[in-house]
């Protein structure tokens, strides 16, 4: 997480981030905000190539190809396999368009088959790059609520929290967006599972830029933030 997340309360809050990135996280986005609002946010959360050794994995269930490069910032490199793209939509026009964005591509319209590819892809960086350190792992979905199953759904909340458990297992980090305002009750829903470790709410004013706070257990939320 870059340096602008950490702002919020001194102290105490900053010790819990640098706890989730010393063991791993899972962070539920929120915020009815527009697509390119999401995808700043996951730019900061995959972080940049100054950063090394970075693994990144983006799920797409709602972006199109040229979307799903907005995910990222512009000094990550596709032309290698520490960025991977699972595509969740078997649109084959759109499928086209992603495949040539990087090698490492995984198309499927299962969310059993997210969870296998997700395990097959943190294996293949373990065995190829040696392990992994903490927070070199960044998995990041552009969206819940457009997979093919309800926020509620038992087969979702399957599929995250075994995601969880792999992310913490590799000590990555992981975010996970849901275009809903944080107040709604499919997010307060969500949260009370207790799959994710905070939430991080999104919002864009009229002639503002966007702005995030952070939700986090046992702890004040923090105050808008400028979202770079």
């Amino acid at each position: 997480m870059a340096t602008d997340f950490t702002r919020g309360p001194a102290g105490e809050f900053q010790v819990f981030l640098s706890e989730l990135k010393a063991s791993g996280s899972n962070l539920l986005v929120t915020g009815d905000v527009t697509a390119g609002v999401r995808a700043t946010c996951s730019r900061t959360m995959f972080s940049n190539d100054s950063q090394r050794h970075r693994k990144r994995i983006l799920a797409l269930a709602a972006s199109d190809a040229a979307q799903a490069r907005d995910y990222f910032a512009d000094s990550v490199s596709f032309d290698t396999p520490a960025t991977t793209i699972i595509d969740i939509d078997l649109d084959a026009e759109r499928n086209s368009e992603t495949r040539s964005l990087t090698d490492a591509y995984i198309s499927t319209d299962d969310l059993q088959a997210v969870q296998l590819n997700l395990t097959r892809t943190i294996k293949t960086y373990e065995s190829e790059f040696g392990g992994l350190k903490p927070a070199q792992l960044r998995f990041g979905m552009d969206s819940l609520d457009c997979l093919p199953s309800a926020l509620d759904d038992v087969e979702l909340l399957q599929m995250l929290r075994s995601l969880r458990m792999q992310i913490l297992d590799a000590r990555g980090l992981a975010h996970y967006h849901v275009a809903l305002p944080d107040s709604d009750p499919h997010v307060q829903n969500l949260w009370e599972t207790g799959i994710f470790d905070a939430r991080v709410e999104l919002r864009k004013r009229d002639n503002m830029s966007a702005e995030h706070r952070w939700h986090a257990p046992d702890l004040p939320t923090t105050k808008w933030v400028e979202l770079s």
